[in-house]
Parts: structure tokens; sequence; C-alpha cells
């Protein structure tokens, strides 16, 4: 069976997206005569590579709606956009400061460039999750030349930015801010956007909260940025033969939101507040604070854990999930979802069968003894070993859980004990692991 035949089965099982990308699958409503803008660089078309004409004018646009210094078209997703601009803000051996919960792509930017990495504590709430970078854990910091800080995160927990913005600028330190969840904030939570308080790069997702085909994104630069660099930077790390159907995608998506977006979401905002009511009048449980972004939808369910309650809302109810642990099950609110979609979601979730509570265990969170790291694995001398087998040895690879994308093991680390526990939690909890092969064998240094 063809890609397209197996991609369009599975579609029919889902009958209400809670997942990226961001137009939810009624892309129609952009994109119905997308495909005939396939196109190439040639006469009238522009280069992205040394924008001068249409491309040019179309990011000075979206530069005026984000307000933003410079902005630029990006065709690697987020991932491309923080290469880019790391590469635009560092020189080799320049020390980064990374929260603990920052996305794979950041480690690996840093391994490309050649930068040292200094480990940044972060909050927990009272499940122990992840919360955001904190200003108590950035003066423990030495000596940065950089400091990369995500928020939202991925569960939607956003960072005191002025604060951190403040003490970073105080101590000249270069910011680069991992907002690739954040791109509505600008259209609905203003104050919470790093564009508002100085930020040498933001990086913005497109098809994630808005509406861009996948692997969109922009980057925002301030004026202490040298332009010439970054534009260096995003030539290095993308195609010669960028996309015109995505960067149309990006032209539309961030205008539909600059038109539309606003209202839309302070109406779903309403609306959404009160169907969570109604789901905790049911007795599920929502990961709720004041520094969280709403439209990230945490939930717990009594008697479910996270892969069983994804499993059953999308094969009895046609409801698809962002993503699951051993715990919650997310599920992503966007401008293109109806009050229908909520109505769904409730409905969906209260429908199940109540259940005594799981008495689980979930083991401790692993102790990051190396928070001093240099990343390069080009020395060589690697074998394949399965996972139990890799005690005492060195990862050659990063083991991280797709989504949310975060690091639970960094290439360099020695293996101990309660590595091999957490993977076999997350391998037992049906999670996904990067870094490990289908029979779960990972990459080793001798």
């Amino acid at each position: 069976m063809s890609l397209e035949k197996e991609l369009k089965e599975k579609q029919k099982l889902q009958r209400h997206s809670f997942h990226f990308p961001g137009h939810k699958g009624k892309w129609k409503t952009l994109y119905q005569d997308l495909a005939s803008l396939d196109t190439t660089e040639t006469f009238g078309t522009d280069n992205l590579a040394k924008p001068e004409g249409i491309l040019k004018d179309a990011m000075e646009e979206i530069s005026a709606i984000y307000k933003s210094h410079r902005t630029f078209f990006c065709m690697g997703g987020s991932t491309m956009g923080i290469y880019a601009g790391l590469y635009a803000l560092s020189r080799p051996g320049d020390k980064v400061g990374v929260q603990r919960n920052a996305h794979r792509s950041v480690f690996q930017a840093c391994e490309l460039l050649n930068l040292k990495i200094e480990i940044l504590d972060v909050e927990k709430n009272s499940d122990g999750l992840a919360k955001s970078l904190s200003v108590e854990s950035l003066k423990k910091a030495e000596n940065l030349d950089i400091l990369v800080v995500t928020s939202p995160s991925y569960y939607g927990f956003l960072a005191p930015m002025k604060e951190i913005m403040d003490y970073a600028q105080d101590k000249k330190v270069k910011i680069l801010v991992d907002e690739a969840h954040g791109g509505h904030l600008p259209f609905f939570k203003k104050e919470a956007s790093a564009l508002n308080f100085g930020a040498d790069i933001v990086v913005h997702s497109v098809h994630k909260m808005l509406p861009g085909l996948t692997s969109t994104a922009l980057v925002h630069s301030g004026p202490r940025v040298d332009e010439k660099k970054l534009q260096r930077g995003l030539n290095l790390f993308t195609t010669t033969s960028p996309s015109y159907l995505m960067m149309v995608s990006i032209d539309k998506a961030v205008h539909w939101m600059d038109e539309n977006g606003r209202e839309k979401l302070q109406e779903l905002d309403a609306y959404l507040k009160l169907k969570e009511e109604e789901l905790k009048e049911a007795g599920v449980r929502l990961v709720e604070d004041p520094d969280k972004d709403s439209f990230k939808v945490l939930m717990e369910v009594p008697g479910y854990g996270g892969k069983d309650l994804y499993d059953r809302l999308f094969y009895d109810y046609g409801l698809a999930m962002e993503m699951y642990d051993n715990r919650f099950v997310l599920a992503v609110v966007t401008a293109f979802d109806d009050k229908e979609d909520l109505d769904a979601l409730v409905e969906g979730v209260k429908s199940l069968e109540k259940r005594p509570p799981l008495k689980r265990t979930w083991p401790r969170e692993l102790v990051l003894e190396e928070r001093n790291l240099t990343i390069d694995r080009r020395s060589g001398g690697e074998k394949s070993l399965y996972y139990k087998e890799a005690l005492g040895y060195r990862a050659l690879d990063f083991i991280t859980p797709y989504p949310p994308g975060i690091p639970i093991i960094f290439p360099g680390q020695k293996i101990g004990p309660d590595h091999i526990k957490t993977i076999q939690a997350y391998l037992k909890e049906g999670i996904h692991l990067e870094g490990l092969d289908q029979k779960e064998r990972m990459e080793v240094m001798d």
C-alpha cells in the first residue's frame, strides 16, 4: 500500500484533531489551490538565500505584524531556526546556558557549532513536571555567553520572560528564545512573548499553534544581531531549493491570524474554560498553573495510564491527542478548532467508564551529574548493545521520548542503573524512545 493510502486510512479514524499541525486538517480554508504554486527561483519569484523582491516584501510585512526588528522565513521548522540563530549569536567555544527541559534541537545545535553547554535547572510543579527556567537558576550559571530559553514548554508552561531578560541583558548575555510553541502568543497573550522584551533571536513554529504546513517556521531577530551572519546561518542549514508552497503557507497563516486569530482565540479561550469545568466535575484532573498556556490541555483520568487513555480516545471516539506520558494526555487547541471540537473532546472523555485510580510508581528523576557538556560524537569506536547491556558505557546518541523531544540521556553520559530503569519504564508504557532501534539496542562509545 502506498504512503498516501496508509495516511488516508489513518485519517478515516480521526474525527477531531487535538495535535499538530495547527490547521487541524482543515487546510482547505487556506490551501485549496496551493499545489499550483509549486515553483522555483525563476523570473520574478525572488531567491530566499538573497531576498530582494517578493520574498523580502513578504517577510517585511510579517515583521510588521509581529513588531519585530527583522523576520526571516525558515524552511526546516524551529529546529533549523535554532541552528541558524545560535550560528548568528555564537563563536566556537562559547558557553551556552540551556534549561534541562529544552528540546533536543538546542543540544544538537550546540554539538554542530562546537559550543559548550551548561545545563540549567527548571522549576517543578506538584506533579514533578518540569515548568520553566527561573531567575534563581540562571543566577547560578557562570560566565555564559548565550542563554537559550524555552517558553512555552511542550506542556505549555511559560517562563517569567521579563525577569529573565532583564537579568541576562544586565549580564550582557545574548538571548535566543525557543518560542516554537508560542507563535500564537502575540495574537492572544502578548505579554508572554519574548518579542516584547528585547530577545536577540525568537524562533516561532508556524505549523504548531498557527495554521501553517508542517516544517514552516519564522526567525525574528533583534537590532543587536548581525543580520548578514544570520542570513548566512539560514542558508547554511536549509535546502538550496526552498519550497514556495511552504513560504506561501507561512504568509497565509500569519495574515489569517492577524485578521482572524485574535478574536477566534479569545472566543475559544472563554469556551474552553467552561468545558474544562465540565471535565473537572466529571472527575478528570487537569494540570493548571497561572503560568501556563491555556491552549495546552493536560489531563489525567483516574484509572487510566497515559497510553491507555490516548488509545481509547482515538479508537473509540476518533479524538487524536498530541501526546501521552505515563500519566497524562495532552490536547492542543488552536485557532482552527471550533466549539464543536471541544464539545466532542469533553463528551468523549466523560463517556469513559469509571475505574479505580491506578497505583503506580515512576522512576525518580534522573540525576544529571555532568552539568557542563561538550557534545562530540565523531571520534569513532562506537558499537550497538541491547540497552540493559549498556550499563557502564557512554551513550553515543540522545535517548529521547518523542514527543516531547526532551533528552533523558545525552551523548557522552555514562549509563547507570537509574538510566536502565528509566528506559525500561518508558518502554513498558509504550512510549517511543528515539536512540533505541526496534530491537531496543542503543549506540555506545567504547
